[in-house]
């Protein structure tokens, strides 16, 4: 069993208080109150990393869009992505211990409920640009040498998907230096767009805006993006790219800000009808990163003067059907005596979404496309997992963060197709190298919706014309304990209190056609939320209210 070498006697204290509690965002809380919390983190990714065998582990520092204030700390699994839920009960219980008894005893029940042997282990460790983030990673790396056998490599300043990157590779055993991940998106993004202009500065598709929140993705953007998107004819310009000072950081900007509020982030002009820089220019496009660039929804200002500073969202939705667009008519142009042969059966692609996603995208996914859909419970960790089920899984919450998973024996069949010539093949791994298979990436993301863009000819036209979003009001009833709300696994129906998912199906049958609703708990507060869809935004807010009101009635 794992042991710890004694560093955990000089463990900090947690700071007073309850511990945060450990979800999809990892633990997140003001930066003082996170005190104590980065040696344990540390601890649990060594533990983890221990029981596989001493395959990596990782540990970002970050509080993604949160304000600069904040800070946060999410641990990476083995595989690269975020955490096995199973082990998250053991983030909380390491964050309980209070002293170095208490968190001995809490080290030695992880270990015997996993099974975790005494041998090597290995942390990468990394953080965003916060202040408070070095003082958390220095609480990381004592936490993980305090476990007998275990290693740690701190990477420094990363983007969060970078981190999970790193990790990925690590356990398969290539190089994870920064400069690798840079020069495959641009090899990758380079021989799988259409080339459009020279590299002389031509720039026909014209200019991409990425404002970068004031976050961490401000430092890699134009590393990651410039040389692919040269390759395409498109100029990249940069926008809140100030990282030098906390309060600027997610501050009336990046994906969380123009998702949510549906304004043009700061720095753009609200009272232009071309996009908000004089010299953007007709065509010009728009997209925000958050504050650590795992996620990315792209915009445009909208039209017309009752609209100043309103944006015509591009959202995760979206993004998700224009990857599944592409990816779908690249393997429909697979050559048919090369893929069944390697996989045995025709490619199955499909999509993930969560409750949340706009019934318009769904319906068209499913009605215009003829694409399976799957809903999952919310939180990326769960797209990922669903995603996982298909050959081809296109995974995104509205929010914004997601990707595409190439499966294992999709893969194989492709490398076997594409070294027949098969030149649809030959793109499709491209585009897995883009598209990050660990985790959402926002800058490969955008790289891969620029070549999507690029390969279907379209621009935000064509793309907001696809379909017109069904109106939507979202809001929350405070509980005094959310656990006395049970759903359904896609969360779309209530299992407990008996008689609440009547009362929702009552009010949803008289809000007319179309309609749906659903309410379900918070994943770190005591409060209920509810999500409402109707034909008109009155009737959205009206169903919303009269769920709300009707889920305080029966939680009374």
């Amino acid at each position: 069993m794992a042991v710890c070498n004694g560093g955990e006697e000089a463990a900090p204290a947690p700071a007073p208080g309850p511990a945060p509690g450990y979800g999809t965002a990892g633990f997140r809380a003001e930066a003082a109150r996170l005190r104590g919390l980065g040696f344990r983190a540390g601890l649990l990714a060594a533990l983890r990393s221990a029981a596989a065998g001493g395959r990596a582990a990782g540990v970002a520092v970050t509080a993604s869009h949160n304000p600069g204030g904040d800070n946060g700390l999410k641990v990476a699994g083995p595989g690269g992505g975020m955490l096995e839920v199973a082990w998250e009960a053991h983030a909380e219980a390491l964050a309980r211990a209070g002293d170095a008894a208490a968190l001995r005893a809490a080290v030695a029940a992880v270990a015997t409920a996993e099974g975790v042997p005494m041998g090597p282990a290995l942390v990468l460790v990394s953080r965003d640009t916060r202040p408070s983030g070095e003082a958390l990673s220095q609480e990381v790396l004592a936490g993980v040498q305090s476990l007998a056998g275990a290693v740690v490599e701190d990477l420094g300043v990363l983007t969060t998907p970078q981190l999970h990157w790193a990790v990925m590779r690590r356990n398969q055993g290539r190089s994870f230096a920064e400069g690798d991940y840079f020069s495959e998106l641009a090899a990758a993004t380079r021989a799988l767009a259409p080339r459009t202009a020279s590299d002389d500065g031509d720039a026909p598709r014209g200019a991409l805006v990425v404002d970068c929140a004031n976050g961490v993705g401000a430092l890699k953007a134009r590393a990651a993006l410039e040389a692919g998107l040269a390759g395409m004819g498109v100029r990249l310009e940069l926008l809140n790219a100030e990282t030098s000072e906390v309060a600027l950081l997610n501050a009336g900007c990046g994906a969380d800000f123009v998702q949510k509020e549906r304004r043009i982030p700061r720095g753009l002009c609200a009272d232009s009808r071309e996009g908000g820089r004089a010299e953007g220019g007709r065509g010009t496009r728009y997209v925000s990163l958050d504050g650590d660039a795992d996620r990315l929804v792209y915009f445009r200002p909208a039209a017309g003067d009752a609209a100043p500073g309103l944006v015509d969202l591009l959202d995760g939705d979206r993004i998700a059907i224009l990857l599944a667009v592409w990816l779908s008519r690249l393997v429909g142009g697979l050559r048919p005596e090369l893929a069944p042969e390697a996989l045995g059966r025709a490619p199955r692609l499909g999509v993930v979404q969560t409750a949340y996603a706009n019934g318009a995208s769904t319906a068209y996914m499913t009605e215009v496309l003829g694409l399976p859909v799957a809903t999952a419970r919310t939180g990326v960790k769960h797209l990922h997992a669903a995603a996982e089920q298909f050959d081809l899984g296109v995974y995104f919450e509205a929010n914004g963060h997601g990707t595409a998973l190439f499966g294992e024996a999709f893969s194989g069949a492709l490398s076997a197709a594409g070294a027949g010539g098969d030149t649809a093949a030959e793109a499709l791994l491209q585009a897995r190298t883009v598209l990050s298979q660990a985790v959402g990436d926002g800058l490969g993301g955008i790289l891969a919706v620029e070549c999507a863009l690029a390969h279907l000819g379209w621009g935000a036209d064509e793309w907001l014309a696809l379909y017109a979003d069904l109106p939507s009001s979202a809001g929350k009833v405070p509980v005094r304990d959310r656990n006395c709300v049970e759903t359904s696994s896609d969360e779309l129906t209530v299992v407990r209190p008996a008689g609440l998912q009547a009362l929702v199906d009552q009010a949803v049958a008289a809000a007319g056609p179309g309609a749906r609703s659903f309410v379900r708990p918070s994943g770190t507060e005591d409060i209920v939320r509810v999500y409402a869809e109707a034909t008109t935004p009155k009737a959205a807010a009206n169903l919303m209210e009269r769920v709300s009101a009707a889920t305080s009635e029966a939680l009374a």
